[in-house]
């Protein structure tokens, strides 16, 4: 008993004696950081940055508080901190000219080892500051053509374009019957890369309002413009009030004019708003954002007419009861139009070449001629009399060596590209051929020279189709319009109209041929023999020549 006791005693002194020696040792010493935060400016120019707030944030195993802390003048601070880790992490962003910059950085203190923490551009956090952008107040016409210019549309026909508007979710929409009018073939753009066909399903001439149809699986949901409640009685406006015009005028899309109404007749309301060629068709709208009339016509001098909207009731009332039995047209987008015009420069010198002939694009058969022109084939066509009597004039002025500042083409400008001048197409012009009757060529036969001779045309355009390797190449557009021609004199006589043919196409439809057997085929339909069909082949140096003049398209663009 006494020896496990005195064991017992042994052991507990030992104990205490160990608790006193540790309650009488040193504690581990804190170590001295050094911080110090220069930055390099846009000059390469070393900048301490002087008074930017830090705070150091103890890691798990270091403990203890976070210690906040400033540099001074010259971008240099100090804090003693106990072994551990740690992040130093700005308090505010510092601004450098237009960049910010911030650190979030972690490090170690070891015992015993001193440490110097460097912030620098090249461990910062660096954005650039969000400029605040103004706010303009919203007017009424940026609220009406924000909220309804994706439901009006161009209309583009075989005689031109004009404008025209949605109304019915199910494709109807309204235009001007004069827009439509003597065209058998409609699209209708939403923009360059959404075009569509389109179809008359009912029309006024005498009111001058068309309905138009398209497939509404295309686009859809579509929105649509409400109509104004209007009767020849109580009209949706009255003189002052301000009105709003959305369309397409001459080659632009979906414009925005506004104005005031100057009168309200029964059947129109005449104001001061824009109307030129392609707003035709186009709606006139109220502040309330519905349309209160069709767009027609333009008097100049800020005179400008609109069919009221109740005028348009009774054909779309027409159009929507024949809707459920008509066949809409395809859902199949129309290729693009391109938005690439051809370079100023490079047509010039392409036209004024001495070597160009306009021959070089023609193909003659039977009964028409052809003309595949491409922007320096179209722009030689427009300019071909100011360019040969250029031509004439540099013959007479050889020996003068004064600088001719005569320019043919001095209409060709940079800034045609903003009303379409030369777009990046290839236009196919059919013309009916003129020939003498068989009657007038028998009798001329017979009887000589005396004879006066009867002139005719020998065919009328229906349409016509360009056909790649089997598969016909949808065009941009399409159509025909009537040519006529009317003389008399010693040598004979005619008087006769016809329809030419016309479309435009993608340049990409005339590449040369990419495979053996990769043909390209035109087929035009008479309509005057509807099983006469003319077929004619492009190959050869007038397919090299289409390709080799988009080249300058294909180049880099110059720096």
């Amino acid at each position: 008993m006494r020896s496990r006791s005195f064991l017992s005693r042994i052991v507990a002194a030992c104990c205490l004696l160990a608790m006193e020696s540790a309650s009488f040792a040193s504690p581990v010493a804190p170590v001295n950081v050094v911080i110090k935060v220069a930055v390099v400016d846009i000059d390469l120019s070393l900048k301490p940055v002087p008074k930017h707030p830090f705070e150091i944030l103890p890691l798990a195993e270091a403990g203890g508080d976070k210690v906040a802390i400033t540099t001074s003048f010259t971008g240099e601070g100090q804090v003693q901190l106990g072994p551990g880790h740690y992040r130093i992490r700005s308090m505010a962003p510092v601004q450098l000219g237009l960049r910010r910059m911030e650190w979030d950085f972690a490090f170690e203190v070891i015992s015993g080892r001193a440490v110097t923490i460097e912030l620098s551009n090249d461990n910062a956090l660096i954005g650039t500051p969000s400029v605040p952008v103004p706010v303009r107040p919203k007017s009424t016409a940026t609220e009406v053509f924000q909220a309804l210019r994706d439901s009006v549309v161009t209309v583009e026909s075989e005689g031109g374009h004009g404008s025209g508007f949605l109304v019915d979710e199910r494709g109807l929409l309204i235009t001007n019957e004069h827009v439509t009018s003597g065209s058998r073939f409609f699209t209708v753009s939403f923009d360059d890369e959404h075009r569509l066909p389109a179809t008359v399903i009912a029309s006024d001439a005498r009111e001058d309002v068309a309905i138009l149809v398209i497939n509404p699986k295309a686009m859809p949901p579509l929105g649509v413009i409400r109509l104004a409640a209007d009767s020849a009685e109580q009209p949706p406006v009255r003189e002052g009030d301000e009105i709003f015009a959305i369309g397409s005028p001459l080659h632009q899309q979906k414009i925005i004019t506004a104005g005031i109404v100057s009168k309200v007749e029964t059947g129109a309301i005449i104001s001061d708003v824009m109307i030129d060629h392609g707003n035709s068709g186009g709606p006139l709208l109220n502040a309330e954002k519905e349309a209160i009339g069709i767009n027609t016509f333009g008097e100049g001098r800020g005179i400008s007419g609109t069919v009221r909207i109740w005028k348009a009731f009774p054909v779309l009332e027409e159009a929507r009861k024949k809707l459920s039995g008509f066949t809409l047209p395809s859902s199949d987008f129309r290729p693009p139009i391109p938005r690439t015009r051809y370079p100023a420069d490079a047509l010039k010198q392409i036209v004024l070449a001495e070597d160009f002939d306009l021959e070089n694009y023609h193909i003659v058969t039977r009964r028409f001629d052809v003309f595949l022109l491409t922007p320096p084939a179209l722009c030689y066509f427009d300019h071909q009399d100011d360019i040969k009597a250029a031509q004439g004039r540099q013959q007479r002025r050889k020996k003068v060596s004064a600088a001719d500042t005569y320019d043919p083409v001095a209409d060709i400008k940079g800034w045609a590209q903003y009303v379409g001048q030369y777009s990046a197409i290839v236009k196919i012009v059919i013309i009916p051929r003129i020939k003498p009757t068989f009657g007038s060529a028998f009798a001329a036969g017979l009887v000589g020279s005396s004879a006066v001779m009867r002139y005719r045309y020998q065919g009328d355009v229906d349409t016509l189709r360009l056909i790649r390797d089997g598969k016909e190449v949808q065009p941009i557009r399409i159509g025909r319009a009537p040519v006529g021609q009317r003389f008399a004199g010693p040598a004979g006589h005619m008087e006769d109209v016809a329809y030419l043919g016309f479309a435009e196409f993608l340049p990409e439809a005339f590449e040369p041929a990419r495979a053996e057997g990769d043909h390209l085929g035109l087929e035009i339909l008479n309509e005057a023999k509807p099983d006469a069909i003319t077929s004619e082949e492009i190959g050869g140096d007038l397919l090299q020549r289409i390709w080799r003049d988009f080249a300058p398209l294909r180049a880099p663009a110059s720096r």
